[in-house]
């Protein structure tokens, strides 16, 4: 790819070009000069690898607001042409960076999890932890040598965060500390290893960061065999989102490669670290720079409920705690290839498409119409933070009308001009957003959203580390904690999509969850199969289920006596059970002999 802005290309030339990029970002085959880029299944994490590489390729910055009101190549193509011929290029946001490097303020996501955190010190909410089982010949030395450098690299991973002047602060340390823990279980046997492993996954991905001391990241190495490992990683949120372990993923694998190879290794330089971010964030809070956006989402949210009130197994206590559990089950690869196709011939994102279904599954469970998601929205379309890790995201509310039961397609087109309107307005941080609609102070559940949906792009996930010469496959690791109340996880793992649901224990069992997996199948099946039906007629209910309630259920048939009446097999069965209930009004009941009491009285008067 050419780095240098390039002066003045040809409008057929620059179309040509901005349409390469598409395609191979949204892995499209042909792109048309007319195609509109949500409607070939992009989506916003996409548009900005598109708005860095457009960057990088002509030296033209456009915000994210811009790319969704220009969608189309034709619409871009003329856009940084008008761009290159004024020769403002360079009149682009820039992060500066900070003059003084340490210690520095929060940024406001930050913020917002360090106060959480201080309310339960102890939670493992927040710890993000992923692994991963390395097979063959590795080199146990250069994969921390790998891991020392990327945590020098960047310095949110040698950042602590302690109290200082009664603010919090980042404090970045100069060197790295050793974060890699070994430990050999080779010489155990097979089942005993395997399950001291689990359990050692399990307990360090629980274990709760000090963070004033140390910083938000560590990783362990099991060995299982002479050639089998499994890496564990797990970064607190404090210092990273979704997207930043696939950044650290991939600069470690380029590390390990270059030292395997007996190679130079020459990482480019970072054009800012997130303290940098931090600060210049900081500041445009500071000079009210988030008014225009306030007022959108004090208009967005103006009468929306603050409260999804789904059924649970336990009353919800006076605070909410995090103890969680996860379930992870497979779309379906056919379900999933469909889904694909659907969106093809649609012209929509497949996120846009589940996010439909998902409001629909949500308001069926809650019997409510007006529905309140929260979905990470990420902030990286300068080219300054494309290659940052830190917490780049921010879990915003995405609003959903259903109260008219419109049809599929109605639902999608709403889901994707509600997501636009989203993504324009995603620069204000959600503590913001919260302090200006006035939400009142509720310790019972998390703030605004009590329910999250997430994509996670294979790109992004720990199996994606490139060790050479090292078969990489994922294992199962969760520190049983839920930041929500529930979570769904959509993961894409190439020819199946994984539905990860993260849930508070408390409030939720293991079948429920087992079974609104189960629903939410059934739910993205009807709906792309019947893109015209009201979202009021798709089916619920799984196959087993529908079996159960018309076949199982109403085989009621049974042998009465012929030489008896029904007064006398009623007073038999008073003898029986006379505490057992024999009929329900309302919320009073009566048990079979309280009845025979009843009856009794009213025949003798």
């Amino acid at each position: 790819m050419n780095l240098e802005p390039e002066s003045d290309p040809r409008p057929a030339q620059l179309a040509k070009q901005i349409a390469a990029v598409w395609a191979r970002v949204v892995k499209v085959d042909q792109i048309g000069v007319h195609d509109d880029f949500f409607e070939v299944g992009g989506s916003s994490l996409p548009a900005m690898q598109v708005i860095a590489e457009l960057r990088n390729r002509f030296g033209v910055y456009l915000t994210l607001a811009e790319f969704f009101r220009h969608p189309t190549v034709e619409g871009q193509a003329r856009l940084i042409q008008r761009r290159l011929r004024r020769a403002d290029a360079a009149a682009t946001p820039v992060i500066p960076r900070r003059t003084q490097t340490t210690p520095c303020p929060l940024s406001p996501s930050q913020e917002r999890i360090w106060f959480l955190r201080a309310m339960d010190p102890a939670s493992a909410a927040y710890n993000e932890a992923e692994a991963i089982r390395l097979e063959g010949q590795l080199n146990t030395s250069f994969l921390e040598q790998a891991l020392h450098v990327v945590t020098q690299r960047h310095e949110v991973l040698r950042t602590l965060f302690q109290v200082i002047d009664d603010n919090p602060a980042q404090v970045i340390l100069d060197v790295s500390p050793g974060t890699m823990s070994h430990i050999d279980m080779s010489a155990l046997p097979p089942p005993t290893r395997d399950a001291e492993a689990q359990r050692r996954l399990l307990e360090d991905s629980r274990r709760p960061f000090a963070l004033d001391s140390v910083p938000g990241i560590r990783t362990s190495l099991l060995k299982l065999a002479p050639q089998e490992h499994i890496l564990l990683l797990v970064m607190h949120h404090l210092i990273c989102d979704r997207t930043s372990v696939g950044i650290l993923c991939q600069e470690v694998g380029e590390v390990y490669r270059s030292l395997v190879r007996g190679e130079a290794c020459q990482l480019p330089e970072l054009p800012i670290q997130f303290g940098d971010f931090a600060v210049w964030q900081r500041l445009q809070w500071d000079r009210g720079t988030f008014a225009e956006g306030i007022a959108f989402w004090k208009e967005y949210l103006d009468g929306a409920p603050t409260r999804l009130e789904l059924p649970v197994i336990n009353t919800r206590p006076a605070v909410s705690d995090s103890d969680g559990d996860r379930l992870t089950r497979p779309l379906g690869s056919h379900t999933y290839q469909d889904l694909r196709r659907f969106c093809q011939s649609e012209k929509i994102s497949p996120f846009t498409v589940l996010m439909s279904a998902f409001n629909v599954l949500v308001s069926r469970y809650a019997g409510q119409t007006d529905i309140v998601l929260g979905v990470p929205i990420a902030i990286r379309d300068l080219r300054e933070l494309a290659p940052t890790i830190g917490i780049l995201i921010d879990f915003l509310p995405v609003r959903t009308d259903l109260a008219d039961h419109p049809p599929v397609r109605t639902l999608l087109e709403r889901a994707h001009r509600n997501m636009q309107q989203v993504f324009a307005h995603r620069t204000v941080p959600l503590p913001a957003i919260i302090d200006a609609i006035h939400l009142p102070r509720d310790l019972s559940r998390p703030a605004l959203c009590q329910i999250a949906l997430n994509w996670k792009d294979r790109s992004a996930l720990m199996q994606s580390l490139p060790l050479d010469g090292l078969v990489v496959s994922p294992v199962p690791a969760c520190a049983q904690s839920s930041k929500f109340e529930l979570t769904l996880s959509l993961v894409d793992m190439g020819d199946d999509l994984h539905l990860e649901v993260d849930y508070c224990t408390r409030l939720f069992s293991a079948e429920m969850i087992e079974r609104l997996i189960s629903h939410f199948r059934s739910l993205v099946v009807g709906l792309i199969a019947n893109p015209d039906l009201p979202i009021g007629e798709l089916p619920l209910l799984t196959a087993d289920e529908r079996r159960q309630l018309l076949v199982e259920w109403n085989q009621t048939k049974t042998d009465v006596p012929r030489d008896k009446c029904v007064p006398e097999l009623f007073e038999e069965q008073v003898a029986r059970a006379p505490d057992a209930v024999a009929v329900v009004c309302g919320e009073e009941s009566l048990s079979y002999g309280e009845l025979n009491a009843r009856a009794n009285r009213l025949a003798h008067q």
